[in-house]
């Protein structure tokens, strides 16, 4: 058995869970087609909302979709590689931005889970599955599915899903939920979560159904116009459609959420034939990302790494794309295994081919930490930031890079450019962590403990940012200014603790 003050925790992320499970499969139908046929130009779609849009505000849906990626962070499911997350919220919102509503906010992330699948939630949240991604041969089958669930987002289907599924799938969950509770076993959380999925997934699909080709219509439009082939979202499915075919274990989970038929197919290849796009995109980038996710996945293994990307060398049906993304990632996997010099000449040919490609200079920064040359990682990255000031991935690296060697001096250099980057990143982990570490090494213990603080409360941990601002704010030697910024966050996250402990309270007396 937990204990009690564990049970909200619990009860607060398996409800994460839930919400998630209900709004990836949830859909309400709709009566009719409403999508534009100017196939050219940006889907302009009249708001078809429903009653959970109107008590919906902005500041609502932003504090959900806030709460979503925290709770995701929690469970440490997030893939926090600034490469891999600065590629895909680029590439998403590229397409968001040809929608039919690009003023909409979006948040997206890529979720660590072999499982072919992708959702998106109310507040504007889309994921994509990492299993997804390796799935898929081609950016364009990617930007189909991304374009599919923005679609999902601007025409509210989400979100009237949720709506919708309070009134059938909610009891069957807290059920679940209570049963996860009252065992303390995480197996059997799992297990009772599966069967409220089980109960609730037929239930949803019968609502889908007319949501998904309204997507499918909308999503092609917007890949298109964002100069992705549309034909893209057409290969994906007919890559599905084998896969549920010849998978003895069942379809694909993407599937059970987005159910796929030979007319959604056929619709989806007769569209994108009518679309002509002038030299679609095919960024190497991609593919570069892909090996990041694969060698990732190699981490602990790197000998086995090794392996895998040599023997896809071998292989005569690569595209010059995929061989460079295979050396590429042959240089992680060599770097990770210890073997420096071998990564530093196959990098170093990479770089002969592609001098300025932001990954392989990166890479080499980081090989230069490695052996010691901070001083030179330090500097070619400075070059990069001073050159794209502001840059998410540049300003990461080169913050690790200057906090890499340990001194007070370089601390003291990092901590200007991360609150240059706290002006647009303050909802980000990672720029906290960095904080803190410059903070420690500067010898600024309160603005330490206050970024460690943030950094727990944007993981989905309130209660231990609760705790480090309890601490920091007894210390006697705070100025003045100190103390009424640190009182007034911890007044504000108490406040967000005794709520949650308050909506506890009321599901154990109901």
């Amino acid at each position: 058995m937990y204990p009690l003050k564990h049970s909200y925790s619990l009860l607060r992320k398996l409800c994460l869970a839930v919400t998630i499970v209900i709004i990836a499969q949830a859909s309400v139908a709709q009566t009719g087609e409403r999508y534009s046929d100017d196939e050219k130009h940006r889907v302009r779609l009249p708001d078809i909302g429903g009653s959970f849009d109107s008590s919906f505000s902005n500041k609502e849906a932003r504090e959900y979709a806030d709460y979503i990626i925290r709770q995701l962070r929690a469970y440490k499911l997030l893939v926090e590689d600034p490469l891999i997350e600065a590629y895909f919220t680029d590439m998403g919102h590229r397409l968001a931005s040809n929608s039919n509503r690009p003023e909409t906010e979006f948040h997206f992330v890529v979720i660590k889970n072999p499982v072919l699948n992708a959702w998106a939630a109310p507040g504007g949240v889309v994921a994509l599955h990492t299993g997804l991604i390796m799935a898929a041969e081609t950016e364009a089958e990617v930007a189909g599915v991304l374009g599919h669930e923005i679609a999902h987002i601007t025409q509210s289907h989400a979100a009237r899903g949720m709506e919708n599924s309070r009134k059938v799938n909610l009891p069957i969950m807290l059920a679940m939920l209570g049963l996860a509770i009252l065992s303390g076993s995480a197996e059997v959380a799992q297990g009772a979560l599966m069967t409220g999925q089980a109960l609730t997934a037929q239930n949803q699909i019968n609502f889908t159904r007319q949501n998904e080709h309204e997507a499918d219509r909308l999503g092609i439009q917007t890949m298109a116009a964002s100069g992705y082939d549309p034909m893209g979202m057409a290969t994906f499915f007919s890559k599905m459609g084998r896969a549920s075919r010849s998978n003895g274990e069942g379809p694909p989970e993407y599937l059970s959420t987005h159910p796929l038929s030979t007319t959604r197919i056929s619709e989806a290849k007769n569209r994108a034939a009518n679309i002509e796009v002038s030299n679609p995109r095919d960024d190497l980038n991609f593919y570069l990302v892909k090996a990041r996710i694969r060698a990732s996945e190699y981490a602990n293994k790197p000998e086995e790494a090794i392996r895998y990307f040599n023997s896809l060398l071998g292989r005569s049906d690569l595209n010059p794309h995929q061989r460079i993304a295979v050396k590429y990632g042959l240089v992680m996997s060599m770097k990770k295994k210890g073997a420096l010099k071998q990564a530093r000449r196959l990098l170093a040919e990479l770089l002969d081919e592609d001098p300025n490609r932001g990954a392989f200079i990166i890479e080499e920064t980081l090989l230069d930490s490695e052996q010691g040359n901070f001083t030179r990682a330090q500097d070619r990255l400075q070059t990069m930031y001073d050159r794209f000031p502001g840059n998410i991935v540049i300003s990461t690296y080169l913050l690790r890079a200057l906090l890499a060697d340990g001194t007070q001096k370089s601390a003291e250099r990092a901590i200007p450019i991360i609150r240059e980057q706290l002006l647009v990143r303050d909802n980000d982990p990672t720029i906290y962590d960095l904080y803190a570490q410059a903070a420690n090494r500067a010898g600024r213990p309160i603005k330490t403990s206050e970024a460690v603080a943030e950094a727990h409360y944007l993981r989905g941990h309130l209660h231990q940012a609760v705790m480090k601002l309890r601490e920091v704010s007894r210390q006697k030697d705070l100025d003045y200014y100190q103390r009424a910024r640190i009182s007034a966050r911890l007044a504000e996250l108490e406040i967000e603790l005794a709520e949650g402990g308050e909506r506890l309270q009321k599901k154990q007396r109901s």
